[in-house]
């Protein structure tokens, strides 16, 4: 089996290969991803970490060294618990569950040269699970994608996986995200869900390789780096004139016009924020890799000093230098996902009158089929009625 991830298709592009076969071949004239991140490598010796623990739950994990990376009493309280509780419930779905893989190299039959590497594979004597780890506190990625389709970077790992599972089994796809709440994300697929998932794939990729495969512009191109040079991005950022001319007629309700151009203006606003932070990427490993660009360079990020791990050196040697305690520790609550894992283990449920959500009445943009969006002109109609009932009193 390769050792490479094929450019072509893989577990996480899924989703963008089919919704967009032409981003195959407009990534192919960008820059070659290189190298890795803190955090992936983070996350990635934390996944090594609770599959030991997964296999031996007395095992202590604070202070064990996993690729490089040191276990934390913070990785414990704020990643490590939340996902274990995560397993246990799947446990409690499926029955106890066995690991078969870990770190699974899993060919796609359909289509040669393409593989993936899931997390876990866990079976019980009904089910099999396929579980994925996003340790990750940036973008919750949901178990089902946009179209309501169940995510197809698991659905990947499952038609690779296929051959692994009884016939009789009920399947189960799993993410576990412990920055979040529910750190729990899971759904049951069919074998005919992973075959209509394997058709599309298996279509999309021979437009990829056709002479003009099919090109959108969608949530998809979040992390695509082929955005840098796809004419569905650059062209609106390079002619600004696509959002028209501001009006200058004051902001009135039934003024269309202005809402054209705010909407047009957001939009533009938001590529170019996207836009702006894959070129920065771009840039820094054409730098790095020895290239050149006039009137740029690289330097080392500042980052923010933090204490030693061994707390207790650091409050005695404080101590010594004469600092009184209340300028050594505070006392705080713990979070909500620590609390909330403390709780769970003891089967008690803490009161939601304990942590209230605070009243606001600020606003923040959402799309416009979101079921939360406010109806404006009904609330402007409820004011109007309640400012009159109000005159009349």
């Amino acid at each position: 089996m390769p050792d490479a991830h094929s450019l072509l298709v893989g577990g996480s592009i899924a989703a963008r290969r089919i919704a967009c076969p032409a981003s195959f071949q407009e990534s192919l004239r960008a820059p070659p991803q290189t190298g890795s991140t803190i955090y992936a490598a983070h996350g990635s010796a934390l996944h090594v970490a609770i599959t030991d623990k997964l296999r031996n739950p007395k095992r202590k994990l604070v202070g064990r060294k996993y690729l490089d990376h040191i276990v934390t009493q913070e990785d414990l309280d704020e990643l490590l618990e939340p996902a274990d509780l995560a397993l246990d419930e799947l446990q409690h779905l499926c029955g106890p569950l066995d690991v078969v893989g870990e770190e699974l190299r899993v060919q796609v039959p359909a289509i040669p040269g393409a593989f993936g590497t899931l997390d876990l594979l866990l079976q019980s004597g009904s089910h099999s699970v396929i579980a994925d780890f996003k340790f990750g506190s940036g973008v919750k990625v949901d178990i089902l994608d946009a179209d309501g389709s169940p995510n197809s970077q698991l659905l990947f790992y499952l038609l690779g996986a296929i051959r692994h599972i009884p016939p009789h089994h009920r399947i189960i796809i799993a993410i576990i995200q412990p920055a979040f709440s529910p750190a729990l994300g899971y759904v049951e697929v069919t074998r005919d869900q992973v075959a209509d998932f394997e058709r599309r794939l298996v279509d999309a990729i021979a437009n990829a390789l056709s002479a003009s495969p099919r090109r959108a512009r969608g949530e998809h191109c979040r992390w695509a780096p082929c955005k840098t040079t796809c004419s569905l991005w650059t062209g609106p950022l390079l002619d600004l004139s696509a959002i028209g001319v501001p009006t200058t007629t004051p902001v009135q309700p039934n003024n269309n016009d202005w809402g054209i151009f705010l909407s047009r203006a957001k939009r533009l606003v938001d590529s170019a924020v996207q836009y702006k932070a894959a070129i920065d990427d771009m840039l820094i490993e054409h730098l790095r890799a020895g290239g050149k660009a006039p009137g740029f360079g690289v330097k080392l990020a500042t980052k923010n000093r933090k204490w030693l791990d061994d707390v207790d050196l650091v409050a005695k040697s404080l101590k010594k230098l004469g600092l009184p305690d209340d300028k050594i520790w505070q006392r705080k609550l713990q979070t909500f996902t620590v609390t909330d894992a403390a709780a769970k283990r003891l089967g008690v449920t803490i009161p939601d009158a304990l942590r209230p959500k605070p009243p606001t009445t600020d606003l923040v943009l959402t799309a416009e089929d979101d079921p939360n969006a406010l109806d404006m002109g009904l609330r402007q109609q409820e004011f109007s009625a309640a400012l009159k009932a109000l005159k009349q009193e």
